[in-house]
C-alpha cells in the first residue's frame, strides 16, 4: 500500500515537472515577442501614418479569422491526433498540409474575387502582401503545431526566438533604412513568421512525412474533431472584437478610444495565460485518464489562484498604472481595467478546461461555448453599452466569459473535484467585489480586507508553494557548498 502510495506521489510529481519544465521554456519565447510588440509601437507610430498601421490592423484581423474557416482550424487536429498513440504520425501531417493547402487555395481565389468587384478596396491596395501574409501564417501554424504534437517544445521556443529576431531586424532595416513605409511592414510580419515556419519544416522532417494518400477515416475522424472548432474560433473573436463596435456605434470612435486603451493592462494577464496554457494543452491530452482528475483540479486550483493573486494586485494599482500608461486624455479609461481584469482570471480557467475538453475530443462542446458567448456579448452590450455606456462592455464581457466557463464545466463534471470549483467560484466573487469597490468607491481600505480574506481562501496552496519554493532553494544552497 505504501509503495503504491509512493508511486503515485511519484508520477504526479512528474507530472508537475513536466509542465513546469514546458512553461518555462515557452515563457522565454513568448516574452521575448511580447516585450518586442510593446517595444516596437514608438517605431511604428514614427514611420507610418495612421492610416497605414489602420490598413495592416484590419488585414491582420481579418485574416486571424479567415484562417480557422479556409483551414477548418486543421491545426487543432493536428496537435490533438498527433498525440493519439493509436494513430500514424505522418497520416495526420498528411492531413494537416492537404487542408492548409485547400484553405490558401480558398484564400487566393478570396483575393482575385474582391479584385475583380472591388468589394474591399482596402485588400486590393496590398494583395500579393495580403497573400502571402496568410500563407506564412498558415505554415507557421501548421509547423508549430506538428511540433507541439511531437512534444517538441524546446523547438517551438526556439522558433519563438527567432521570429522575435527577424521581426527586429526586418524593421530595422525595411523601416529604418530603406524606408519602405507599410510594405516593409508587411514584408518583416511575412519574414518573421516564415523562417521559423521554413526551419521547424526541416527540423521536423515534415516534407519526408507526407504521403500520396492517408487514411480516410483518421481525414473524417480529423474533419469532425477540428470543425466545429470554427465556432471556438469565431466566437473568441467575436468577444474580442464586438465590444468595440458596440461603444463605437452607440458611444461615438473617440469614446471607443478611450475603451480600447483600457485593454493594455488586463493584456499583461493574457500573456501570463497564453504561456501557460501552450504548455498545458500537452500535458493535459498527455496525461488524459480517468485517474487524472485530481491533476486536472491541482492545475485549475493553481492558475485560478495565480491569476486571482494578479489580478487583484493590477486592480490596486490600476490608477497609478494608468497614470505610467495613458495619456492625459485617456486617464479615464482605468474605470473600465478593473471588471476586464476580472474577465481575464474567468477566460484563464476557461482556457484550462479547454485543452481537457480536446483531450477528451469534445471540441463540439469547446467551439458551442464560445459561440454562445459571443452570443450572450452581443445582446449585453447592446444593452448595457446603450444604458450605462462603455462600463456596459466590461460588464457585458465580465458576464459573457462567466457563460463561457459554466457551458463548459457542465461538459466536465466527474472530470474535476468539486471542491475546487466551490473555491474557484468563491474567489471569483471576492475579485468582483474587489473591482466594485475600485470602481464605485475607490476605498483601498476595503480592497485590503477583500484581498485577505481572497487568500485566507488560498492559505493551503500558498503554504504549500513556499514550501516547495524553499525546498528548491535549500537544495540549491547545499549543492553550492
Amino acid at each position: 500500500m505504501e509503495c503504491g502510495n509512493l508511486m503515485r506521489k511519484d508520477d504526479m510529481q512528474n507530472r508537475y515537472s513536466y509542465l513546469v519544465k514546458n512553461t518555462g521554456i515557452l515563457a522565454i519565447s513568448n516574452f521575448s515577442s511580447k516585450i518586442l510588440a510593446f517595444l516596437l509601437v514608438p517605431l511604428y507610430t514614427r514611420v507610418l501614418t495612421t492610416e497605414e498601421y489602420g490598413s495592416y490592423d484590419l488585414i491582420s484581423i481579418t485574416i486571424q479569422l479567415l484562417i480557422p474557416i479556409f483551414t477548418v482550424n486543421i491545426c487543432e487536429a493536428v496537435v490533438r491526433y498527433l498525440m493519439d498513440k493509436n494513430i500514424e504520425e505522418n497520416d495526420v501531417i498528411t492531413i494537416g498540409a492537404k487542408y492548409c493547402c485547400i484553405g490558401l487555395i480558398l484564400f487566393i481565389v478570396v483575393a482575385i474575387c474582391n479584385r475583380i468587384t472591388n468589394l474591399v478596396p482596402l485588400l486590393n491596395n496590398y494583395v500579393i502582401m495580403t497573400i502571402a501574409l496568410f500563407f506564412s501564417t498558415v505554415l507557421y501554424q501548421y509547423t508549430s503545431s506538428i511540433a507541439k504534437g511531437l512534444e517538441k517544445v524546446t523547438c517551438i521556443a526556439v522558433a519563438g526566438i527567432i521570429s522575435t529576431v527577424v521581426m527586429i531586424f526586418g524593421n530595422i532595416v525595411l523601416l529604418l533604412y530603406f524606408k519602405l513605409g507599410i510594405i516593409g511592414f508587411f514584408l518583416s510580419s511575412i519574414l518573421s513568421q516564415l523562417i521559423p515556419a521554413v526551419i521547424l519544416f526541416s527540423k521536423m522532417n515534415v516534407w519526408g512525412r507526407i504521403n500520396r494518400d492517408s487514411a480516410k477515416h483518421v481525414q473524417i475522424s480529423m474533419t469532425k474533431y477540428s470543425a466545429p472548432l470554427i465556432l471556438n474560433s469565431v466566437g473568441w473573436w467575436m468577444n474580442n472584437a464586438l465590444d468595440r463596435y458596440a461603444v463605437t456605434f452607440i458611444c461615438g470612435a473617440a469614446v471607443n478610444g478611450i475603451f480600447s486603451v483600457a485593454y493594455k493592462i488586463p493584456t499583461i494577464l493574457a500573456t501570463v495565460q497564453q504561456i501557460f496554457i501552450q504548455a498545458w494543452q500537452i500535458s493535459a491530452i498527455k496525461e488524459y485518464s480517468n485517474d487524472s482528475k485530481h491533476f486536472y483540479g491541482e492545475m485549475m486550483n493553481f492558475i485560478n489562484m495565480t491569476m486571482g493573486i494578479t489580478c487583484m494586485s493590477l486592480i490596486v494599482t490600476t490608477k497609478l498604472l494608468a497614470r505610467f500608461l495613458y495619456a492625459n486624455e485617456f486617464y479615464q479609461a482605468w474605470k473600465y481595467v478593473p471588471f476586464l481584469l476580472v474577465s481575464g482570471v474567468m477566460n484563464s480557467v476557461s482556457g484550462v478546461l479547454g485543452p481537457i475538453l480536446c483531450a477528451d475530443k469534445n471540441s463540439k462542446t469547446l467551439g458551442k461555448s464560445t459561440f454562445y458567448g459571443a452570443g450572450v456579448n452581443v445582446v449585453l452590450n447592446i444593452t448595457l453599452v446603450y444604458s450605462i455606456g462603455p462600463q456596459g462592455a466590461a460588464i457585458a464581457t465580465l458576464i459573457s466569459s462567466f457563460a463561457i466557463y459554466l457551458l463548459r464545466d457542465r461538459a466536465l463534471i466527474g472530470k474535476i473535484d468539486q471542491s475546487t470549483k466551490n473555491k474557484m467560484l468563491a474567489s471569483w466573487i471576492l475579485l468582483t467585489i474587489q473591482a466594485s469597490i475600485m470602481i464605485y468607491c475607490e476605498s483601498y481600505s476595503l480592497q485590503v480586507i477583500v484581498i485577505i480574506i481572497y487568500l485566507s481562501l488560498y492559505c493551503r496552496e500558498l503554504k504549500k508553494i513556499c514550501y516547495i519554493a524553499g525546498s528548491c532553494l535549500s537544495k540549491y544552497l547545499h549543492s553550492c557548498k
